[in-house]
Parts: C-alpha cells; structure tokens; sequence
C-alpha cells in the first residue's frame, strides 16, 4: 500500500470513528455513568388490566408496552401517604415531560376505593394533585368496580382491606403497610404503599415500598431502564 492509500484509508477510518461517537457516544457515556440501581433479582412479567379513566375511556395497560410504566394504588379518603405517593408519580411524569421524554414513559395511579370514588371524585382528585384535569395520554388516573378493582389488586399482589375487617395491627403483618394503618385509625382502608416500576418488555423491575423514599432513585432507575 502505496503512502497515499494509507493516508486515504486513515481519513476514512478517522470519518468512520467521528460518526460512530455522534451517533452512540452519549448512549456510551450514560452507560457508563449511570449509578447504581437495585432492581428485583427475579424480575417478573406485569399482568396486564383494562380499567376506566374518570372521561370513562377504557384504558388498558398492555397497550403501553414498550414504555417504562409506574403503577400504584390508592384511595381518595386516605388519610396519610396516598397523595403523597400520588405526587411522587406525578413528579416524576413531569421531569421528564420537562426533558422530552414523557413519550418514553407512562403512569397510572389506581384508585382502587370501588365502595365511595366516583369518576367525578377522582376528577377533582387529578386536579389537586395536578392542577388540571386534562388527561395526558400517559398519565392516567384511573378506576373500577369491585370485581374489576379485586382482580386487578391480586394480580399485582397488591393487599388493601376494609379497616373494620383488620380490627388490631396484628391482623396484617407486612412490611409494605404504613404503620399509620395498624391498629385504630380513621382510614376507610388499610393498604400497601407501593409503586411498581415496569420496563419496556413488561418486566416488573422494581418496587417503591413505603413513602420514604427520593425521587432520585426513581429517575435512575427509570433511565438506566431507558438505556439498557
């Protein structure tokens, strides 16, 4: 090979390299900064459900595949966590609608109180919470009937009672239920704080248990969910 071969062969090597780091180069480098993330050892396949949003729009989860999807539960009359969590959701459907990304992700927060919420309630619950009831294709607020909301919850494993039926803290021992909700109390329910964090295929790869929890972690997750 002749000097001007070589030097034509080291350009285009050099054009091949300088388009192959502005295509995947920031994908690489996220890779490699990403923090930590605990996900699930044994990750396990999302049921999927249909229920309604309070436009009484029949919404099915499955049709979400191939986003990351947030799900928890939650009733109106709560007395504690419910709007809190709630919000975590909420935020976190914002920060990434403020990056460009809320069509990458979606959120579904079920109000599973079949025996008092209506759609009209959980309308006005969508708005304190958002400030708007305008529904965003992937942010639903979303409710059912009892048989629809029973079924739903046992798929998802996600435990709530009526509080009369839980009459002491030693009825339901579980480390997911807020301490709040054990014993006497005031609250129609006694529950799980949970939000289960879906990946793109289906997999449940994370649970948020509890309320005391950052955000942060929730965004970490959700993007290294993103890039790999």
């Amino acid at each position: 090979m002749d000097p001007t071969e070589k030097k034509v062969v080291i350009i285009g090597l050099i054009f091949v390299i300088f388009v192959f780091a502005s295509l995947f180069g920031n994908a690489i480098l996220q890779r490699f900064n990403q923090p930590e993330v605990n996900l699930l050892s044994n990750p396990y396949p999302a049921k999927d459900f249909t229920l309604r949003n309070y436009e009484n729009e029949s919404i099915q989860f499955n049709a979400y595949k191939g986003k990351v999807r947030l799900v928890t539960f939650v009733y109106q009359q709560c007395p504690d966590g419910c709007s809190l969590v709630a919000t975590k959701v909420i935020t976190a459907f914002n920060h990434y609608q403020d990056i460009g990304k809320s069509d990458q992700i979606a959120t579904f927060i079920i109000d599973f109180d079949y025996v008092h919420d209506t759609a009209a309630e959980l309308r006005s619950f969508a708005k304190g919470l958002t400030g708007t009831d305008e529904i965003l294709p992937n942010r639903q607020f979303l409710y059912g009937n009892e048989t629809e909301i029973v079924k739903v919850a046992a798929d998802w494993n996600f435990y709530f009672a009526p509080v009369n039926e839980t009459t002491n803290s030693t009825t339901t021992q579980n480390a997911y239920l807020n301490p709040q909700h054990q014993g006497t109390h005031k609250a129609l329910w006694i529950h799980q704080f949970i939000v289960y964090v879906v990946d793109e295929e289906g997999l449940v790869q994370r649970l948020f248990t509890g309320t005391d929890w950052d955000n942060q972690e929730l965004y970490d997750t959700i993007d290294y969910l993103l890039v790999n």
